[in-house]
């Protein structure tokens, strides 16, 4: 049975959760991207920018920290591809499993709830006012977002190496003519 966009981030928040009261920040962050980018993708974007503040919060260095949202982050090519990998190892079925066996049974404790939206606040440790709230608190950017930028460090090296051989043949010759 494949789950419902909806049906996903309630798993992925779950099991959030738990990795959370196991202490296994990694899984933790895996969960809260699927959940964030599963509800970005159906216009919940106070849960995934609250699903983006709980992974910077711990993880200050996270790939979903090069953006300002979810939405932003699924334009990036990189930031794609390691939401691909996540739901290749993720599918709605492993999810429902790994769900199943920390004995929740969600159908009956959603029904406690009025809607989807409620659900997920409350499985972020928050209400749907205080995800409104901070939605309101967070700067919108101007005009269209820069794309991330990351230094890549090979590049810096191997340009270094060259400028470094310039920079010898040059003193080299120099030396050469004088002699």
């Amino acid at each position: 049975m494949s789950a419902r966009p909806s049906q996903t981030i309630a798993l992925c928040l779950h099991l959030a959760r738990a990795c959370e009261a196991r202490r296994q920040p990694g899984d933790r962050d895996k969960m809260l991207v699927l959940a964030g980018a599963a509800a970005a993708a159906l216009g919940l974007h106070t849960v995934a920018g609250r699903c983006r503040r709980k992974i910077l919060a711990q993880n200050p260095g996270h790939l979903i920290g090069h953006h300002e949202s979810f939405a932003q982050a699924a334009a990036d090519d990189e930031f794609a591809h390691y939401l691909k990998q996540l739901e290749r190892a993720f599918p709605p079925e492993k999810l429902e499993h790994m769900l199943a066996s920390l004995e929740i049974d969600m159908a009956s404790e959603r029904a406690t709830y009025a809607s989807d939206y409620e659900y997920a606040a409350a499985l972020l440790g928050t209400t749907i006012d205080e995800l409104e709230r901070a939605s309101r608190e967070v700067p919108k950017p101007k005009g269209e977002p820069l794309p991330a930028r990351r230094i890549r460090w090979w590049l810096v090296v191997v340009l270094s190496a060259v400028l470094l051989a310039m920079v010898i043949a040059g003193v080299w010759l120099l030396l050469e003519s004088r002699l």
